[in-house]
């Protein structure tokens, strides 16, 4: 992408900016963000102690990653901010916020767009927060909260002082062309790309990113692709909700405190077309993967497909299993939904899982109230059965409940319960090659 200017590019040092970690430089960064074209910035540490407001075609740049440091010090909740604005680059830049704001409630905080609790939390929390945008692009950049460690969830739990989280990093509100690629993100609670309802994103492509301690959220876009990714010691790693066209591919993870992948359908309009496919996830704190309706109307619809995934190790939990599918419907509870009130067409194929934690017992596969559904050619290697601590009781390897047109075949269960199947109809249990031989198949189905 082209940032469209006829003049070479300028240092930030040409409009007074000095970069000697301890002079305020935030008025001429803006200055020369003002001018436009594309703005270098030289070897050093940038104070920032104000919102920066972004204008359309610019480039912010250094040219090696590590040798620009932009230092948030103000209480100001974001960073550079940009409305309307489109052809933006930032690229090999660090972006640290290195102050912690003792209690500083959110009438405090200048641009504040959500409530902030008091406490220790940083300033900046919105490192980048767009609105209205396109065509971005963020290259290469670290985001680093020095003292951000102080505020993260102990023990992966909610922080009690911090209930509803805080977000960190990134914001994206009604943008489209989007791109977050090669980007490190440490420190942080959460990377947001997480708009109001009904004010979509579209085009978001996150790719190759190491992410420690945050998550990439995402809520009613369309056209998203979260792929080769890395990302450790996080609560949840994307988060996707009334979204069409979702692509989570080839993605690494490790250490969640809560369900890895989270997609999630609540609005009354259907959602369709997301895949799940080539992930690695290990010791994930309850589900790897869920694909959860909670639609309180009908036609809903998601043409769910979760393949070629690689799960170890995932939580004990009431509603837990390494791969979920739970769809609710209108009527009360999560009982049988009439045929036209189910989600439709979900295959779950090819993908490895295998326990090797005695403390991660629980269910491989639960999918609930679904039209078509083909679970074939996966393989499952678990532990000996063992007593669920939560429900108390041994759980089959996999519940099919109140589906329809179901196939279950080719799939490979290391596992002496291997499938439960409820309240369903029109259901195929095809050749499953099962060791050791099952205690009991337990199925309401005829035959």
């Amino acid at each position: 992408m082209s940032t469209k200017t006829l003049t070479p590019p300028k240092s930030v040092k040409q409009f007074g900016a000095i970069g000697d970690g301890t002079t305020d430089d935030t008025q001429a960064i803006q200055k020369a963000i003002n001018n436009g074209g594309d703005i270098l910035f030289e070897e050093g540490v940038y104070i920032i102690s104000d919102i920066i407001n972004l204008n359309s075609n610019i480039k912010l740049y250094s040219n090696k990653l590590g040798s620009v440091i932009l230092k948030f010090t103000g209480q100001v909740f974001q960073g550079f901010v940009g409305t309307t604005v489109s052809n933006i680059i930032f690229e090999n830049l660090v972006l640290a916020n290195y102050t912690v704001a003792q209690g500083v409630p959110a009438s405090e905080l200048k641009n504040t767009d959500s409530k902030t609790p008091t406490g220790p939390a940083p300033t900046t929390d919105q490192v980048i927060a767009l609105t209205r945008s396109n065509n971005i692009r963020i290259l290469k950049c670290k985001f680093n909260w020095k003292n951000g460690v102080g505020w993260l969830p102990q023990k992966m739990d909610k922080n009690p002082d911090f209930p509803n989280g805080l977000y960190g990093g990134i914001c994206f509100t009604r943008c489209s062309e989007i791109v977050v690629d090669s980007c490190q993100f440490l420190n942080a609670f959460r990377n947001t790309a997480m708009p109001p309802a009904k004010t979509p994103c579209s085009s978001l492509f996150y790719k190759n990113n190491l992410l420690h301690a945050i998550e990439i959220s995402n809520q009613g876009e369309e056209n998203i692709t979260v792929s080769n990714n890395t990302a450790n010691w996080v609560i949840t790693f994307c988060r996707v909700r009334n979204a069409n066209n979702i692509r989570i591919i080839n993605n690494t993870i490790t250490d969640t405190g809560d369900t890895a992948i989270f997609d999630r359908v609540t609005s009354k309009i259907p959602c369709y077309n997301r895949e799940i496919s080539n992930n690695t996830l290990t010791n994930i704190g309850k589900s790897a993967i869920k694909i959860m309706d909670t639609n309180n109307d009908i036609g809903r619809s998601y043409s769910g497909l979760a393949c070629d995934n690689t799960i170890e190790n995932w939580g004990i939990h009431t509603i837990s299993a390494a791969i979920l599918s739970a769809n609710h419907y209108s009527g009360a509870g999560t009982n049988k939904a009439p045929r036209d009130e189910c989600a439709t067409n979900l295959c779950i194929t090819g993908n490895t899982i295998t326990e090797t934690d005695k403390e991660s017992c629980g269910r491989t596969f639960m999918i609930l109230n679904t039209v078509n559904v083909q679970m074939t050619d996966n393989t499952v290697k678990l532990l000996p059965t063992q007593v669920n601590p939560c429900t108390g009781q041994i759980d089959d390897n996999m519940l099919l409940q109140w589906c329809y047109q179901a196939t279950i075949a080719n799939n490979t269960f290391s596992s002496d319960r291997p499938w439960y199947v409820q309240g369903c109809e029109d259901i195929t249990i095809g050749k499953n090659n099962v060791t050791p031989a099952p205690i009991q198949e337990r199925s309401d189905q005829p035959g």
